[in-house]
């Protein structure tokens, strides 16, 4: 077991090092642009205290981190990501926003994280609980880390439960995130993957289950598009 996620860790970590240059552009056509607007409503629903601390665990390019620390000027933000690409273009911009006093970034293992418990007031993963090896320990080191009171929080792909929406969504994704893949990163068989990863991921429904699971309440599951996208948030209890 500990073989088979040591794999899928190396090939999602290889994978993203690949795609990093196009990733930002290929997110945004892919979401019709309202990836941006989804971000704040997470940042937003942080609920994070003035000089709040947060945690992005699979920052990649670093969107959500940076969302998270422009939503008020006294907040600092931790980046957190196994690819050391992304990193480099979240660097890049973190530096360009001027927020680099507020953000730190960071190469670690989402499901082993390099922190003390109760470190930070909020922890968020954007599009990232699909990939990593172990999704339980990800849920627990994320609970771990959240101070009671404290928000956990993932925004990712869903999966629509009115038969119409579901078939035309997997059906456009099937072929619509290839070819972005190819137009944008030049890389259609890991965007392929992406379309794959999804499709095979938990519903928000189970996603909902798991959080509660590690010990988080006040479960709440928020979709947009039909719930092609999900926002799943819990509260550290205890």
């Amino acid at each position: 077991m500990e073989e088979k996620r040591n794999d899928k860790a190396s090939m999602v970590r290889r994978l993203f090092d690949e795609i990093a240059e196009g990733y930002d552009r290929a997110n945004s056509m892919m979401s019709l642009g309202r990836d941006r607007r989804w971000r704040r409503i997470v940042a937003e629903r942080c609920a994070l205290p003035k000089n709040g601390r947060a945690l992005d665990i699979c920052c990649g390019t670093g969107e959500l981190s940076l969302a998270l620390a422009s939503s008020d000027s006294s907040i600092n933000v931790t980046g957190l990501d196994f690819s050391a690409e992304m990193l480099a273009r979240a660097h890049d911009k973190v530096s360009a926003s001027g927020l680099e006093g507020r953000i730190a970034l960071v190469e670690a293992d989402a499901t082993r994280l390099p922190f003390a418990d109760a470190s930070f007031d909020a922890a968020t993963v954007g599009w990232g609980l699909r990939n990593v090896p172990d999704l339980d320990a990800t849920l627990r080191e994320m609970a771990r880390v959240t101070r009671p009171g404290g928000k956990v929080i993932s925004i990712d792909m869903g999966h629509p439960r009115f038969p119409p929406v579901a078939w035309a969504y997997w059906t456009i994704s099937r072929f619509f995130v290839p070819a972005v893949g190819r137009a944008v990163a030049g890389n259609a068989p890991a965007y392929r993957y992406l379309h794959e990863s999804a499709k095979a991921f938990i519903d928000q429904r189970e996603l909902a289950r798991r959080f509660a699971s590690v010990g988080l309440g006040g479960i709440r599951i928020k979709n947009f598009l039909g719930g092609a996208v999900a926002l799943v948030e819990g509260t550290r209890v205890g």
